[in-house]
């Protein structure tokens, strides 16, 4: 369903918790489709749950039932990037701008994190769990460190491509850009569109880089 929509699979990366499946889709791309992306992970993983253990011995079969619902449950926390936290933006980019939702994605992720962080601690004491952990924070940084590219591929996207939005939202300034949304912004008392807004922000950029 996912590949019939236009979204072809790049790669599929493999952690200690699990696997993430990564497609050459656009930043822009209608929440519905991203949203539907992310559910297919988990599904495919209690499909494949439910295959598997009609092959394997009954002796295994509540050992290989429990590593599968730790890995699910561990991915639909509400931590970025797992796809927990993935679906958790998904909301916040319903509600408001694309720029704020990745700042409130990451307070709850790290709020989420050092709960957890501090529950495994007291409770499990589980050396590979402090390990997996551990891996995740190093992502959760990683991601945060690499949001400026990311958003900046947002803007650009607007600018190259013509997107079919319906609705239409008055802005102040960029950081006020919604996804699912055509802008106009009040500048100096003028309305101007998006892209020519854009042209105007890119052209500036590449003015201040060559005077670098």
């Amino acid at each position: 369903m996912v590949l019939k929509k236009g979204y072809k699979l790049e790669r599929i990366e493999l952690y200690p918790c699990g696997g993430c499946s990564k497609f050459n889709s656009m930043v822009n791309i209608p929440l519905k489709d991203e949203l539907l992306i992310l559910l297919a992970g988990p599904f495919f993983q209690i499909l494949g749950f439910y295959i598997g253990s009609l092959f394997i011995d009954f002796r295994y079969y509540l050992l290989f039932k429990k590593y599968h619902m730790l890995i699910l449950i561990f991915n639909m926390l509400p931590i970025y990037p797992l796809d927990g936290g993935r679906i958790v933006h998904i909301f916040f980019s319903y509600i408001m701008a694309f720029k704020k939702s990745f700042s409130f994605l990451f307070y709850v992720s790290y709020v989420s994190f050092f709960l957890l962080f501090f529950l495994f601690l007291k409770y499990i004491k589980v050396k590979i769990f402090i390990v997996v952990l551990v891996f995740l924070y190093i992502k959760m940084l990683k991601e945060a460190l690499s949001f400026s590219s990311y958003y900046h591929k947002f803007l650009l996207e607007r600018y190259l491509y013509d997107f079919s939005y319906l609705k239409l939202r008055m802005v102040n300034k960029v950081s006020d850009f919604k996804k699912m949304r055509y802008h106009e912004i009040i500048k100096n008392d003028k309305l101007l569109g998006e892209k020519e807004y854009l042209e105007k922000l890119f052209i500036d950029l590449n003015e201040e880089r060559r005077v670098l």
